[in-house]
């Protein structure tokens, strides 16, 4: 019993002295310090062109205490200052191309845990950079001041600058403005010198040349649509592109970067059948695309139609086409596609429902919207019941008006900044039912009211051989330029011979009038209002 407790004893006292052994180690362990690491990044090293300033973010670990070197770059852009203490400097300018040697030493808890991170950066020398500024959006004529951008160095000469401007003209100047009297591309070139290095920038200058609204129109004569800028200071002959003139477009209208053409075929108004279409090329001319189909197709029974499906006006409001048809006006929207022409568009109104004095067998013609006063205008130009100049309130319901009575309006346009309306009167079979103030068929203006009639232009009056026997078949407004366009097609004229027959224009109020174009053939045409 007693060598069994002397035992116990002795196991015991070796428990306690292992445990004490551990416990020691463990302080010992404390007391030593984690392990230190130096690093840093940087924040922009994308962009190390002198000057710089650089973010530098300290990414070491364990650190108590840190000594930044930054070689000749300045903290916080202070003269003479080159070294930091702090975790992160706040920034750090580095003035001048060339290698500069960065280091970080990082210290531990007891100060000799220390550790050290060394980077080189090359901080580059700028390009030779040239930006330029024009008095007038780089349209001809124009004056434009060229501004170099090149480094200084302290120690070398001042910076001289030697340039060619592409147009016959140099300069010694260090921001030279250079008159550039006719457009083109201008290929300009700077050269800097310091007195050890040159440098040589090139680069291509586009001087525009003029910007102007574009006339669109279907010629006969090419069987194609034909434009002419609309230019003021300099001259360009007419372009013939591709996209085709069809057989009698009526109307045009550019809108969207696209020409919209209504081609009402060759027998508009009395089958039951259509032959036209409506058609789009875009301002271009490469390409052909049709919106609506007319051809073989029969009435819209749906909207109340009763004959051809063919259209004689349209005009583009709010995204939705709105179209004459033969008894009502219909409308589809104008992004829609294929469109079954007898049964997607809907009927917006009919004249007989605005007056019962307007029922019966009757062509419509153009149609017009007025922004300014919210209404749509519209004619009527055959048969026996309420032909003339009509309009009505946008929501084709309610405002209903006879603007001009018993005249053969086709067509017409909307000045809204003057309040005046232009509008053409073609030869009907019954001839004489023209204006009392012209007395001819012709191209016309008024007051939007149909007061003030004024003729603008007289044509030729023929026996009736055809409902649009009209020598004028469209017209659009430059109100910017104050001038009206109008195709005009003389008497006897044909496309293989169009004697005679213009593009004519004149100021709005009808003064000054003019051939602008010869030797074509015109049928619609319209302006594009944006300047290209």
């Amino acid at each position: 019993m007693k060598n069994i407790n002397k035992l116990l004893s002795i196991l015991f006292s070796c428990w306690l002295l292992g445990t004490m052994c551990l416990l020691s180690a463990c302080d010992d362990d404390d007391e030593i310090d984690p392990a230190v690491s130096a690093y840093f990044k940087i924040s922009n090293k994308e962009s190390l062109e002198a000057p710089v300033t650089i973010k530098f973010i300290n990414a070491s670990k364990h650190g108590l205490r840190f000594e930044w070197n930054f070689d000749r770059g300045e903290v916080n852009g202070e003269e003479g200052v080159h070294t930091a203490s702090t975790v992160d400097p706040d920034s750090v300018l580095f003035a001048v191309p060339g290698t500069y040697n960065v280091s970080l030493k990082v210290f531990g808890a007891d100060g000799s845990n220390v550790k050290e991170f060394r980077q080189p950066l090359e901080i580059l020398e700028p390009t030779l950079t040239v930006t330029h500024a024009s008095d007038n959006s780089y349209l001809y004529p124009t004056n434009v001041t060229f501004t170099p951008h090149a480094f200084q160095y302290a120690d070398r000469d001042p910076l001289t600058y030697t340039w060619d401007f592409g147009n016959g003209q140099t300069s010694n100047e260090a921001q030279p403005k250079i008159l550039f009297e006719t457009p083109g591309t201008y290929k300009v070139t700077c050269t800097s010198n310091d007195g050890v290095d040159t440098k040589t920038h090139t680069f291509d200058l586009v001087i525009q040349g003029e910007i102007a609204k574009t006339l669109y129109f279907a010629d006969g004569v090419s069987g194609k649509i034909v434009k002419q800028r609309l230019l003021v200071e300099s001259n360009e002959g007419p372009e013939v592109l591709g996209a085709s003139a069809g057989s009698t477009v009526l109307q045009m209208y550019v809108d969207n970067e696209s020409i919209y053409m209504l081609d009402a075929g060759n027998s508009h108004g009395y089958q039951l059948t259509g032959d036209g279409k409506i058609y789009t090329t875009n301002l271009a001319g490469t390409t052909e695309d049709v919106f609506m189909d007319f051809v073989g197709k029969g009435p819209n029974a749906a909207a109340g139609e009763t004959n051809s499906p063919d259209p004689t006006g349209f005009f583009i409001k709010d995204n939705d086409f709105y179209f004459n048809a033969r008894n009502n006006m219909l409308k589809v929207g104008v992004n829609q596609s294929n469109i079954d022409v007898e049964q997607d568009p809907l009927k917006f109104f009919n004249h007989a429902d605005l007056d019962e004095n307007a029922a019966g067998y009757s062509v419509n013609g153009g149609c017009a919207y007025d922004a300014v006063n919210n209404k749509i205008y519209f004619s009527k130009n055959l048969h026996v019941n309420k032909i003339g100049l009509f309009r009505v309130n946008a929501d084709g319901q309610s405002g209903y008006e006879e603007i001009i009575s018993n005249v053969p309006v086709m067509d017409m346009a909307i000045d809204p900044i003057h309040q005046k309306i232009y509008f053409s009167v073609i030869t009907l079979y019954n001839t004489g039912v023209y204006p009392a103030e012209g007395g001819v068929p012709g191209l016309y203006m008024c007051d939007m009211d149909g007061s003030n009639i004024k003729l603008i232009d007289e044509v030729w009056e023929s026996e009736y051989s055809g409902h649009f026997k009209s020598a004028i078949l469209g017209f659009d407004l430059d109100l910017e330029a104050g001038k009206i366009y109008w195709g005009y097609r003389a008497e006897g004229a044909t496309p293989e011979d169009p004697k005679g027959s213009a593009i004519r224009r004149a100021n709005l109020d009808g003064s000054e009038k003019e051939d602008y174009l010869t030797g074509i053939y015109p049928y619609a045409l319209a302006i594009d209002q944006v300047k290209r």
